[in-house]
């Protein structure tokens, strides 16, 4: 028979014991955390916060049927502010809280500063958005589920030149995104001359609160082309139709 103080302390290990495993029991399973990282200030914000909307949405569909193995989904957001170094700290926090996988960037500018992280830590980056083609054919952890922007301006040269039965068009491309503007048009320009069209000298801008839309708009019709093709943020796209 055990003394009583000895008894004592027996039975407490034994009720502790007892509380944890109770608790560990009870506690809710650990979720699933996922990371977001897109622009989500700064220039083409629009960009990333659609994107973070439409993860936000699939998220909480996701947790109303249970979320992944009984799991909840648990989303980590992380903005680049459309700034390279500022994206490098982005998804090293991201990688560094745990996230079992990333969605984003949603620029090629950022992809391409981001996407050697993700490798080198075995975290997969799933991409909405990028369409660069310095990212196609490679066996990473890159994945995006947009064509690359050369078939994306082979199809939309095809579309102005068969369904549109457009013969002059005139390229418009933001400064900002100089290397995209300029391979887009490219692409474009071999697919739409191909069908007898003609692509006139590109007119280019740089985007900021003094840009006179006014006056790009009126170059661009100077030389009465069919249509505009523009390579540029979707609100400087909007200005410049209205102008």
């Amino acid at each position: 028979m055990l003394p009583v103080r000895c008894g004592i302390r027996w039975f407490a290990l034994a009720l502790l014991t007892a509380l944890v495993f109770g608790i560990t029991s009870c506690a809710p399973p650990e979720p699933v955390c996922i990371g977001f990282i897109g622009g989500l200030s700064g220039r083409i914000a629009e960009l990333g916060t659609t994107g973070l909307s439409g993860v936000q949405l699939a998220v909480a569909a996701q947790n109303q049927k249970g979320g992944i193995d009984n799991r909840p989904i648990e989303l980590v957001e992380a903005d680049v502010r459309q700034d390279p170094e500022t994206a490098r700290r982005a998804i090293d926090r991201l990688i560094d809280s745990g996230v079992e996988a990333i969605i984003g960037p949603m620029t090629s500018i950022m992809a391409l500063v981001t996407v050697d992280r993700a490798n080198q830590a075995r975290v997969v980056l799933l991409s909405p958005t990028v369409t660069t083609n310095a990212l196609s054919g490679r066996d990473d952890h890159f994945f995006r589920i947009i064509p690359a922007f050369s078939e994306l301006a082979v199809i939309s040269a095809r579309h102005a030149g068969d369904a549109l039965k457009l013969k002059r068009i005139r390229p418009i491309y933001d400064l900002l995104s100089r290397d995209f503007g300029e391979r887009w048009i490219a692409d474009y320009a071999r697919a739409f001359t191909a069908r007898g069209g003609t692509l006139l000298p590109p007119l280019s801008f740089t985007s900021n609160e003094t840009t006179d839309y006014a006056a790009l708009a009126r170059a661009a019709l100077s030389e009465r082309p069919e249509g505009i093709l523009s390579v540029a943020g979707v609100v400087e796209t909007a200005i410049l139709c209205q102008n």
